[in-house]
């Protein structure tokens, strides 16, 4: 199973979230930039359906993610826009910490992100 996780992480693995009882997408998240050495990756390239903001699904879907990954590597990290307030203040209530202010270049445009991290040891 590690050695799929690793392999799919490499390339970047999405995850779909559903609603069957409303028969609806409510979430997709993806790993990505996994290091060689196995010890840590990134989440991120998160959606989440409107209709579904302020209902936990990113917190719940972030949560089972985490506990999915942690069985893998040892810190994962996420980058979030200087503007996403609302994802800031949700990913810090389930313990990533803000470790670094970054320019990401999209299409040409420079944007600022924070670089988040949350250890093995702080999620258990």
């Amino acid at each position: 199973m590690q050695t799929n996780f690793l392999h799919y992480a490499i390339g970047g693995i999405a995850f779909l979230f559903i609603d069957n009882a409303a028969n609806k997408i409510i979430n997709s998240t993806r790993c990505y930039d996994y290091k060689p050495n196995g010890t840590n990756i990134a989440i991120g390239f998160t959606f989440l359906s409107r209709d579904s903001w302020g209902v936990l699904y990113n917190r719940s879907t972030k949560r089972l993610l985490l506990k999915y990954a942690f069985q893998f590597v040892d810190k994962i990290y996420l980058y979030i826009g200087a503007t996403n307030l609302r994802l800031q203040k949700a990913i810090t209530i389930i313990g990533e910490v803000k470790v670094k202010e970054i320019d990401i270049d999209n299409n040409g445009q420079t944007q600022p992100h924070y670089k988040y991290v949350i250890n093995k040891k702080a999620w258990q």
